[in-house]
């Protein structure tokens, strides 16, 4: 270790063996600090100490096989670039031929008589057993070998066996300042083994079921304290003061659907409208957060076309952002001829707009003689400045990462 002082925010490189250009490579991988590294959980795992018999063995899925090395290895180069490396090895129930393409070097590894744990997929070439390209292991009787090998997410230049090293001593000196964040009596009431556990058994596992458990409570934090932060932006979205919205009558917009809103799409615009007219105990009103959620073609646009309405009737601009240009502009389609019906001018903005239109958009909102902008994320820019933004619509959401 380079330095004395380890918290879990020290940079990477502090860890012996990881110079400039290996901290280069974990960044690649979002790994900067010893916390990040610890953090960077397993993607999956291979169950190498459930041993498998080479005549039962599934030929579908890799196992583990505990081999005796019955020949020597023989290398032969097929063309330059190409070798093939060959040897034999048995258990009790038969013999496998084990085949490694350009790694020449092994002939100094396996010998006639040695031992070895093997890992890879059992496949049959004109009936004959082969194992190609597996991973091995020395095995030893008295040293017992990890049951579980973590597999994790990786770029060139760094191999899982490096990635778990790091890990290994990262955990090992964070050890001393591990503090639990989960208070004792919700971890005991809910069986949760304590972080320290679940952070070594989700990297190196001993059982199933310590796997497991480290599993279940590290997705129990996960969730707990997403809603805890859900929670307490509730409550300061609560103490903030936003818009209050004057009552507004619907018909005038209504008039213009050539259908009548479902009892949902009705329930779902007066919660809207609560929202953004209704103070709380305090005489203010908060800002807005609400989701909409619903099927495709369920009708969430046409609400949230009402409550564009409503902050355009209280003399506010109002912004919808969609993810892609096509709906975007479908969007500007729709909403468009609509809103220019009630009196209200739209634009729509989008990366592709010529740099002319968009300063003339940008002088638009800025002066207040545009109502709505529809856009993609062109709607961001630093540029755009609102004369009186009152609401907000951001339509799949979740395609913008929120």
């Amino acid at each position: 270790m380079k330095e004395t002082v380890i918290t879990e925010k020290t940079a990477v490189d502090a860890l012996d063996g990881v110079g400039k250009r290996r901290a280069e490579l974990l960044a690649k991988l979002g790994i900067v600090t010893l916390g990040d590294l610890i953090s960077y959980y397993p993607r999956a795992y291979e169950k190498r100490g459930d041993i498998r018999l080479l005549g039962t063995a599934p030929t579908d899925t890799p196992a583990a096989f505990l081999l005796t090395v019955a020949t020597e290895v023989s290398v032969t180069m097929i063309r330059r670039g190409l070798t093939i490396a060959k040897f034999r090895a048995f258990d009790e129930s038969g013999s496998v031929s084990v085949v490694f393409f350009n790694a020449p070097y092994i002939k100094d590894i396996f010998h006639t008589g040695s031992h070895f744990r093997f890992y890879g997929t059992l496949t049959y070439q004109k009936k004959t057993a082969q194992l190609v390209n597996p991973k091995y292991e020395p095995y030893i009787e008295s040293v017992p070998l990890p049951d579980f090998i973590p597999v994790y997410s990786l770029t060139a230049g760094i191999s899982s066996k490096i990635l778990a090293s790091l890990v290994r001593s990262a955990f090992d000196k964070l050890l001393p300042t591990f503090r639990d964040p989960l208070p004792e009596d919700i971890r005991l009431a809910h069986g949760l083994p304590t972080l320290t556990y679940a952070v070594e058994n989700a990297h190196f596992p001993t059982t199933e079921d310590a796997l497991s458990r480290a599993i279940r409570r590290l997705a129990f934090d996960e969730m707990f304290f997403f809603a805890l932060g859900i929670s307490r932006a509730a409550g300061e979205r609560t103490s903030r003061v936003g818009i209050t919205f004057p009552p507004c009558r619907v018909e005038p917009f209504l008039a213009l659907l050539p259908y009548e809103l479902t009892a949902s799409q009705k329930a779902a615009v007066n919660d809207i409208y609560r929202d953004m007219t209704r103070k709380n105990s305090a005489g203010v009103t908060p800002p807005m957060s609400r989701i909409l959620v619903g099927d495709v073609g369920s009708g969430k646009t046409v609400c949230a076309a009402l409550a564009i309405y409503f902050a355009l009737k209280a003399g506010y601009q109002a912004a919808l952002m969609a993810p892609t240009e096509i709906l975007a502009r479908q969007h500007a389609a729709d909403l468009a001829p609509l809103f220019e019906k009630l009196g209200f001018r739209t634009e729509l903005l989008l990366g592709s707009t010529t740099a002319k239109e968009k300063r003339r958009i940008y002088d638009a909102a800025a002066e207040g003689s545009s109502h709505l902008l529809i856009g993609t994320h062109a709607l961001l820019s630093d540029k755009l400045i609102f004369s009186s933004l009152g609401l907000v619509v951001t339509d799949e959401q979740h395609r913008f990462g929120v």
